[in-house]
C-alpha cells in the first residue's frame, strides 16, 4: 500500500473569501485523489508584500506562526495561493539568516509557538504534478474533457526562481503537463506568466 499523501493546507485569505470556488474544488479534487488536506484552521494572513515593506519583523512572525502550525501538524504546507506560497517561503529563507529566527521566536515564545523550519512549503500544482504524478492523474481521470485551456501562472509561483524553486521562470511546463494529461489540449499563451498587477491598484487603478 502506498504511503498517502498529507499536507498541512492553508488556503490563505482570498481563497476562504473572494476566490471560495478554488478552495472548494481544492478539496473535492484532494479527496477523489486521496491527499489528506488537514486544513490549518488557526492559520493568519500571510501579510502579503504590503505588511513586509511596513513591518518586517511582523509580517515574518506571522509567517513562522503559521509553518509552526503546520509543525505541530507534523506535514509539509500546501497552498493554493501563489501570493501566500512565495510569502511563506521569503519569510523562511530570510528566517535561516544568523540570528533571525532566534529573534523571531522570540516574539512567537509570548503566544506559545516556536518555528524550527523543518517542513517544505509547496504550492498545489506541485503536489499535484510531482508529488501525486501525472500518470496516475491521467489514470484515474473519468472522461476527457475536450477543452481548449490556456495556462496562467502569474510571476508569484515562479519568480523570482532562487525563493520559489518551481519549474522555469521564463517558460514553465508544469501547467501544461497536467492540461494534457486530463485530457484538455493547451492553447498557446504567450502572457502565461506575466504579471496580473495585483498589488499595482494600491498605487495606480489605470
Amino acid at each position: 500500500m502506498e504511503d498517502e499523501l498529507k499536507y498541512a493546507y492553508f488556503p490563505g485569505c482570498s481563497s476562504k473569501s473572494t476566490s471560495i470556488e478554488y478552495h472548494i474544488s481544492t478539496l473535492n479534487v484532494a479527496k477523489k485523489l486521496g491527499i489528506a488536506l488537514v486544513e490549518m484552521e488557526e492559520a493568519n494572513c500571510c501579510g502579503t508584500h504590503n505588511l513586509e515593506d511596513y513591518n518586517e519583523s511582523l509580517w515574518l512572525a506571522l509567517n513562522a506562526r503559521n509553518v509552526s502550525i503546520a509543525e505541530k501538524i507534523g506535514a509539509d504546507v500546501v497552498t493554493i495561493c501563489s501570493g501566500c506560497y512565495l510569502n511563506t517561503k521569503k519569510a523562511m529563507k530570510i528566517l535561516e539568516e544568523n540570528g533571525r529566527r532566534e529573534k523571531i521566536n522570540e516574539i512567537l515564545s509570548e503566544i506559545g509557538r516556536e518555528y524550527s523550519g523543518r517542513v517544505k512549503v509547496k504550492h498545489i500544482l506541485d503536489i499535484l504534478v510531482n508529488d501525486y504524478g501525472l500518470e496516475k492523474l491521467e489514470n484515474i481521470a473519468e472522461r476527457k474533457l475536450g477543452l481548449k485551456v490556456a495556462p496562467y501562472y502569474g510571476c508569484q509561483l515562479l519568480r523570482p526562481p532562487e525563493i520559489t524553486e518551481f519549474d522555469d521562470p521564463e517558460n514553465p511546463e508544469s501547467l501544461e503537463r497536467l492540461i494534457e494529461c486530463i485530457g484538455c489540449e493547451v492553447a498557446d499563451f504567450s502572457r502565461k506568466t506575466d504579471c496580473c498587477g495585483a498589488t499595482l491598484t494600491l498605487i495606480d487603478e489605470k
